[in-house]
């Protein structure tokens, strides 16, 4: 894998070629505009969203050069139908580039806002002025090229990009209308990029696309305060998860399939913890309706988590002595939160009630036996970890209370 100095040679390389190629008139549109679509994911990836969107604006205007895509029932030759799906897939890939984008930045712009400090005045400059300067103090910076050897307008292409970098902004979000611009823009670019990589025949590309919707959505709830438009925004992100889980076979799939069980459990346990948030501010009663509505949601997200534990069985009746690396901190945190769920149950029936904390004492006795067996395990789940241990101390003591008032 290259160092961060190796990296930012390579893209500066790559930047000055490109322009080169443009100002001689000496490049094909299509290679072209994939690279600079591929050369924003690295300013892209180190927060740099005015030369990110300057690279993918540009690639999207080089692109049209090649003219409309043909419709594929057109293609009389197998040279025309290669032709079309070449052209066809770039335009899939550069919109899957805006679509990183588009999430990068609202990721960062949700990670900024929740600061203890946060400067407001600094959000509404300009981000590439901002990691210029701190790309030209790196902690290797002695060594290394700095940006400043080349000016911004060096970089910059010289291309008329209005129409495209107006499609979506390159400062920091603020509030909500901020991010739904954001938010529809990137859906737009989404079912673009469907038209090509379509379920059947490109399935892994396909399931990519709508885990970043799904993470689209998820970014979105950040900046809405409305915690009713916060569950539609995830029960949509559980309808194109499991529509997409559905389709597939674990035999083949299995590893998308994990994951793709994992999120929608972890949604599902988001939509309890905000119902419940919508009752606790409502200050009133809650009605059965409401109740029913949370234990169904801590249902769903148990059965998916059970699902994707499962999986890890391979068949086997009981789990295997030690989980893979890849697989130990996703099957102790859905341990960790199967404990958590069963204690939020609301229940009145006391041997319903009973059953669920014995449930949750289970699962947190899991995780506990599992470290004390595996002691590096216990890394990788530190702060769970600690939690547990407080549980099943805590636990049998409320189960005794229980029994005792039922007896």
């Amino acid at each position: 894998m290259l160092n961060w100095t190796n990296q930012k040679k390579a893209a500066e390389y790559c930047h000055v070629t490109l322009k080169r190629q443009l100002i001689t008139m000496q490049y094909d549109a299509l290679d072209w505009s994939l690279n600079a679509a591929t050369l924003s994911q690295y300013y892209m990836q180190n927060n740099r969203f005015s030369m990110a969107r300057h690279c993918l604006a540009s690639a999207s205007f080089i692109f049209q050069e090649l003219g409309e895509i043909k419709d594929e029932n057109s293609c009389e030759t197998e040279e025309e139908w290669q032709k079309f799906e070449k052209k066809a897939q770039a335009k899939a890939d550069i919109c899957r580039c805006w679509i990183k984008y588009a999430m990068a930045l609202m990721e960062v712009s949700r990670d900024r806002l929740t600061e203890e400090e946060l400067d407001l005045d600094q959000d509404v400059k300009d981000l590439n002025i901002n990691y210029d300067k701190q790309e030209a103090t790196h902690e290797n910076g002695a060594d290394e090229i700095s940006v400043h050897d080349y000016k911004k307008s060096d970089l910059t292409f010289d291309i008329e990009l209005t129409f495209h970098e107006e499609a979506i902004t390159d400062k920091w979000l603020l509030d909500l209308d901020d991010a739904r611009k954001v938010f529809l823009q990137a859906q737009t670019w989404s079912n673009n990029a469907k038209v090509f990589y379509k379920l059947d025949g490109h399935c892994s590309d396909y399931i990519e696309i709508i885990q970043d919707q799904s993470k689209l959505y998820k970014f979105l709830t950040f900046f809405d305060p409305d915690l009713e438009r916060q569950c539609k925004m995830h029960k949509r992100r559980i309808d194109i998860l499991s529509e997409c889980l559905k389709e597939l076979s674990p035999q083949f799939y299995l590893l998308v399939c994990r994951q793709l069980m994992f999120e929608i459990a972890e949604t599902y346990s988001t939509m309890v913890d905000t119902k419940t948030a919508i009752i606790e501010a409502s200050g009133e009663r809650p009605s059965g309706h409401a109740l029913k509505k949370i234990n169904t949601l801590i249902s769903q997200s148990i059965s998916q988590y059970d699902n994707y534990l499962q999986s890890l069985k391979a068949g086997q009746s009981d789990f295997p002595e030690t989980f893979s690396d890849d697989n130990l901190r996703p099957a102790l945190i859905a341990m960790f939160y199967l404990g958590r769920l069963h204690s939020k149950y609301i229940e009145l029936d006391p041997l319903k009630n009973m059953k669920n904390i014995k449930a949750s004492l289970d699962h947190y006795q899991f995780i506990v036996k599992y470290c004390h067996r595996n002691p590096m395990a216990s890394e990788k789940v530190s702060a769970e970890l600690e939690i547990c241990k407080e549980m099943v101390e805590l636990l049998p003591l409320k189960l005794d209370k229980l029994r005792a008032a039922t007896a």
